[in-house]
């Protein structure tokens, strides 16, 4: 696991788990089971470029080029328009990567959760 997207209780990750712990690489939770999305480096998900979007190759492509320039080139023009490139690589991989998931919701707060009954963070 490269970053942990969402953990939840229900398999449409609609509502946040917030009380759950970490130990040793695994998450516990008061509830039979949870759900979690998150960003893979396994060879079958992220880590081939097989399966990357067409954006976010281009950025690595635009990325490695700035590299080599840097180190090859003397030219500063040259230099600034791979940057230019690699700019707009990355804002197009960000855009396209921002719609292709569902708008996601920060946890109810522990006020909100007092109006509607909820026992979570109570010290009863």
């Amino acid at each position: 696991i490269m970053r942990l997207e969402a953990i939840s209780g229900n398999e449409r990750l609609g509502d946040p788990l917030t009380d759950y712990r970490t130990e040793a690489g695994y998450w516990y939770a008061d509830i039979p089971d949870i759900y979690v999305s998150y960003v893979s480096n396994g060879v079958d998900y992220g880590g081939t470029t097989t399966n990357w979007p067409k954006t976010f190759d281009r950025y690595v492509d635009a990325e490695l080029a700035l590299a080599i320039c840097r180190a090859t080139s003397q030219s500063s023009t040259l230099y600034g328009e791979v940057a230019q490139i690699r700019g707009k690589a990355l804002s197009d991989a960000k855009a396209l990567d921002g719609m292709a998931e569902a708008p996601k919701f920060f946890p109810q707060g522990r006020f909100v959760g007092a109006r509607r009954g909820s026992r979570i963070g109570r010290f009863d």
